[in-house]
């Protein structure tokens, strides 16, 4: 992560920054000196309580909204592919537009009722794996020899038009429908982790080397889709990738002088680290100009039969004319959401793995803000707000649950800027946004190959900092070397000998068949599972499994000086009025509650109890 943005002529605190968009990563680490107050170093600009005046307010909101679409942008994409939607341009615009509104929603539900961070919320690539497990399984695929299957209305529940054929919309329409319902069930168990306080007992249990595998397969296993869209026209997908990470990694330190304007300064020189804050803007554009002029010499067909057509930058604009300048997202759209055993198994899974993620973020924004570390109440509200924002994504078609976006953590290191007023306007931003119906069409319209260097560069990044979390263990102890090795092995392993066996689980139920193909096909549920398992099993010291130095880090905080209290984190207007009420002391997400409170209960129910026993 880059250094402090400063500009040229060092005014006082006062002084305000330009920063447009950050990397499209998913998990970025936060710099050391992002969070650092001590000395010489710069002080946050806007705390969680400040209110920038109107126009700064809304030039940062437009920056963290459009972060959160870029790096959003990979997940419908392929969602539309699972639900062989591929080639309906209507359906991808609607996709976009559903995703971008829902992570408003969302992320005005967090910052102004949840644990009260300034954090986006964004698609998260942890459903991905049981989604494509859930979609590919036998009888479900997309191509033309095995999408008509004589059982394929029992995953479905459609009934065929004709002995042969099924309608393509209905098709697609009942496999999001599948989705929906699965996923809006399996979200209910991140409400109840939340609600209850549950969350911290599993914790106990979890550390970096069930986390490590989990996060790392996520990335990997959507390894197929991002061939499937590259393998359009790899010039243009290498490309794309090259012009990103070129901007991300080796024009990382690069300073862009412009000209900008603040009351304290009036108009003056400042500089900003540009390449590293918007490589996903850069790739779309540089590389959508090469495809415009290969398109325009010829030197792409124009045949829509041909795999390099939608290399073409009008292979999909026909979908820009025709989208409805307003779309609404709502519930039941598509249909009546359906459950499936296999699928809501495979959802819990990525479930759980997005909510220990965004615990270490809830962590890591309060030291970026200078805040003290979240109490229990507000990191289970964060979780319980989290379980909610899935049911509603998942409700209006995205086909995806959302989680927290680490990367305005380090966004906010670099602007120091931690308003909650910017991430509430942010999400009132996207809302406005997934309602333009021509903004998620243009989306959709880019071609394909840079959208795969787009999915890449954002699975890369899910797997590099799923494994960073391998810091915290003894990597010279043969116990962690070979836990690690076998749940990452496994990982993959089990779901290819699956895929080349899909008739190997036959238990005579078809509702236990879809169960155990969706387990065995889900490479983070499998690595997540035995990495868990072996921790847990396999003899090995707090120190040599890395638990205390991981838990050390998601309590620390490393700011020397706060400007939040605890009282940042109570919600608006009815803490208050919580704290009055004895029995909000016992409901682990309202403010009024503390660990403590428990505790002395339990001690004080165990003591009656001895009491009657003698």
């Amino acid at each position: 992560m880059p250094d402090h943005i400063r500009s040229d002529t060092d005014t006082a605190e006062g002084q305000e920054q330009n920063v447009l968009i950050s990397m499209p990563a998913t998990k970025p680490e936060v710099s050391e000196e992002c969070s650092k107050t001590e000395g010489n170093e710069e002080r946050l600009l806007y705390p969680i309580r400040s209110v920038p005046a109107i126009p700064t307010t809304l030039i940062f909101a437009l920056q963290q909204s459009v972060m959160c679409i870029t790096c959003s942008v990979s997940i419908p994409l392929i969602v539309v592919k699972l639900i062989c939607a591929v080639d309906n341009q209507e359906v991808r615009a609607e996709l976009f537009s559903a995703t971008i509104f829902a992570c408003g929603v969302v992320t005005l539900l967090q910052c102004s009722v949840g644990v009260r961070l300034p954090i986006i919320q964004g698609s998260s690539f942890s459903f991905i794996a049981p989604l494509i497990a859930m979609l590919t399984i036998e009888g479900t695929k997309c191509d033309d020899e095995n999408i008509i299957k004589d059982d394929s209305s029992a995953y479905f529940n459609i009934t065929p038009n004709g002995t042969d054929a099924m309608d393509r919309e209905a098709i697609w329409q009942g496999k999001l429908n599948e989705v929906q319902g699965s996923l809006m069930v399996a979200s209910l168990v991140q409400v109840i982790l939340g609600g209850t306080g549950a969350i911290g007992v599993l914790m106990n249990y979890i550390g970096p080397l069930t986390i490590a595998p989990t996060v790392a397969m996520i990335g990997l296993s959507v390894f197929d889709v991002c061939a499937d869209y590259g393998s359009v026209h790899w010039g243009i997908w290498a490309l794309s990738l090259a012009v990103g990470f070129i901007c991300a990694v080796y024009m990382r330190n690069v300073k862009v002088p412009f000209l900008w304007w603040n009351r304290e300064s009036g108009c003056h020189k400042t500089s900003c680290q540009i390449f590293v804050l918007i490589p996903a803007i850069f790739m779309i554009v540089i590389a959508w100009i090469v495809s415009l002029i290969l398109t325009l010499t010829g030197a792409l067909p124009d045949d829509p039969g041909h795999p390099q057509y939608k290399a073409r930058t009008d292979a999909y604009v026909g979908g820009i004319h025709t989208a409805k300048w307003f779309f609404v997202p709502y519930p039941g759209k598509y249909g009546l959401p359906t459950v499936t055993v296999g699928g809501v198994i495979g959802m819990i899974a990525a479930t759980i793995a997005s909510t220990i993620e965004s615990i270490g973020d809830y962590h890591a924004c309060a030291s970026v803000c200078e805040m003290p570390s979240p109490p229990s109440h507000a990191v289970n509200r964060g979780i319980l707000m989290e379980g909610i924002g899935s049911i509603i994504a998942a409700s209006v078609g995205t086909g995806h649950g959302t989680t927290s976006y680490s990367q305005c953590i380090g966004v906010i290191g670099i602007t120091k800027v931690g308003s909650l007023r910017v991430f509430q306007t942010a999400g009132i931003l996207m809302i406005v946004l997934g309602v333009i119906g021509k903004f998620g069409a243009t989306l959709a319209a880019i071609p394909d190959p840079i959208q795969g260097a787009i999915i890449t560069l954002g699975t890369a990044m899910v797997i590099s900092v799923g494994l960073s979390n391998l810091e915290f263990i003894d990597m010279r102890s043969s116990r962690n070397m070979a836990i690690l090795g076998t749940s990452l092995m496994c990982g993959l392993l089990v779901p290819y000998w699956m895929r080349k066996n899909p008739t190997a689980v036959r238990t005579g139920v078809n509702e236990i068949d879809q169960l155990f193909t969706v387990f065995l096909t889900t490479p983070m549920f499998i690595s997540g599972l035995l990495g868990f398992f072996l921790d847990n099993t396999v003899p090995g010291t707090v120190e040599e499994r890395g638990i205390k130095r991981w838990k050390e880090s998601l309590s620390g905080n490393s700011t020397a000086t706060l400007q939040g209290s605890m009282k940042d984190y109570d919600i608006p207007l009815v803490s208050e009025w919580m704290r009055k009420i004895k029995c909000f002391k016992l409901v682990p997400c309202l403010p009024p509650y503390q660990e403590r409170t428990l505790q002395a209960c339990g001690k004080v129910l165990r003591r009656n109890k001895n009491k009657r026993n003698k």
